[in-house]
């Protein structure tokens, strides 16, 4: 009997400690799965795909895009209702708003403070402009230029109006007389195409004298007027540099070439006169300048040049006779050209002294010979002529007192003490 409550009371103890570890070892828990927010799926749908840019970046760049096409709207000053204009720049910060939500991040201020600032001021500031210049209309003279080669002035007027006046005025009038508004010398109405119209007038339609003096004193201005026919105008002053054309003094000098040659037989040398070298200029002049001794002339630096179209030639007379002429140059702004008969086409420019051409060539020197001059000690003169056509209407204004008594011989050789004094 007590084997028997031995084996009893021992399961009972096995019972007890199997119940306790039980009672010690946790229970399986179950894993729960989590249900995603609504915008956390959004934000998981987009980023996790490789195709095409993600939702935010799309979004970003429709608000970019939307504050530049809100920005031309606006800059049309009127032409666009304001309210088209509001509601692109309304979604243009919509869309850059919504890049932040749909990435689950909370409202950057910041970001959109300075969308909203940016859309303010994109949408009224354009149409502050416009109520200056309503319905966006404005009239701009621009792109002023002087066409040398076809002798007119060039300029543009723009405007959303459809017809211009334009006027060109001098002061004082052409005949020299002083008016209270100046003298209107050309005018025409012209109608605008695509906001704006080319003006050409021709130079020899309006000018009438030069703006410069000799001394570089302004002596007549010539102002440029655009209206639109009612309320708006605008206007400028031509460039007097470019309104003095018109060559009204001249100046000639000369110098003698000579030629040594040596006779090794007899050991000795021989100078002969062999002809001249001559140079001209055309422009204002001082009342100073002069012809002086020695075949030349004061210093050119005091000459204003001339910025116009006209002619130039220099005959050469000994006595009443004409002996030789220069072939004809032709000026163009400051260019001049000519054809040599030794050399053929020439150029050279106006801006002081020009060196001719003659009927002899040596060391790439050309010189009036001896001959065609049918040289003989004495009286030379150096007759002037200038054609100014374009620039005052085919005025020809002839200098023929520059004179000088030629001595640069000496029986058959050259006078080494020439000094060829003025008549």
């Amino acid at each position: 009997m007590s084997g028997l409550l031995d084996k009893a009371n021992t399961a009972a103890q096995q019972a007890s400690a199997e119940e306790a570890a039980a009672s010690t070892t946790p229970a399986p828990v179950k894993a729960e799965t989590m249900t995603p927010t609504p915008a956390a799926a959004k934000a998981v749908g987009a980023g996790g795909g490789d195709e095409g840019l993600p939702l935010p970046a799309i979004l970003s760049s429709v608000g970019g895009i939307g504050l530049f096409v809100g920005l031309l709207l606006s800059l049309q000053g009127g032409f666009i209702p304001f309210i088209v204009t509001g509601a692109v720049l309304l979604v243009a910060v919509g869309a850059i708003v919504l890049s932040d939500q749909v990435q689950g991040k909370d409202l950057n201020v910041i970001k959109t403070g300075g969308a909203v600032v940016l859309a303010v001021l994109i949408a009224i500031v354009p149409y502050t402009a416009g109520v200056v210049a309503p319905d966006g209309e404005a009239l701009v003279i621009s792109e002023v230029s002087l066409d040398e080669a076809n002798d007119r002035l060039e300029f543009k007027v723009r405007g959303s109006f459809d017809a211009t006046t334009v006027t060109i005025t001098t002061a004082p009038n052409c005949d020299g007389t002083a008016g209270d508004t100046g003298e209107v010398v050309w005018q025409e109405t012209l109608s605008l195409d695509r906001d704006y119209v080319n003006v050409k007038p021709m130079l020899s339609d309006f000018f009438c004298g030069n703006a410069y003096d000799a001394v570089n004193n302004v002596i007549r201005t010539y102002t440029v007027t655009a209206t639109d026919g009612a309320d708006m105008s605008a206007s400028f002053e031509l460039d007097s540099s470019e309104m003095t054309r018109t060559p009204l003094e001249s100046g000639v000098r000369i110098a003698p070439v000579f030629e040594t040659t040596n006779n090794a037989q007899q050991q000795t040398t021989t100078t002969t006169f062999e002809g001249i070298t001559i140079e001209v200029m055309a422009g204002l002049l001082p009342d100073s300048h002069r012809h002086v001794d020695g075949a030349d002339h004061t210093t050119s630096d005091d000459i204003r040049t001339v910025q116009g179209d006209y002619t130039l030639t220099v005959n050469i007379k000994k006595g009443s006779s004409t002996v030789w002429t220069h072939p004809l140059i032709t000026v163009d702004g400051l260019d001049a050209s000519w054809s040599s008969s030794v050399s053929g086409t020439r150029s050279g420019d106006m801006n002081g002294w020009l060196a001719l051409s003659g009927d002899t060539e040596e060391n790439f020197r050309e010189y009036v010979s001896k001959s065609a001059l049918d040289y003989e000690n004495g009286a030379y003169t150096f007759e002037v002529v200038l054609d100014v056509g374009t620039s005052s209407g085919g005025t020809v204004i002839t200098h023929s007192d520059v004179c000088w008594n030629l001595d640069f011989e000496d029986g058959d050789e050259y006078n080494s003490n020439w000094d060829a004094p003025t008549c």
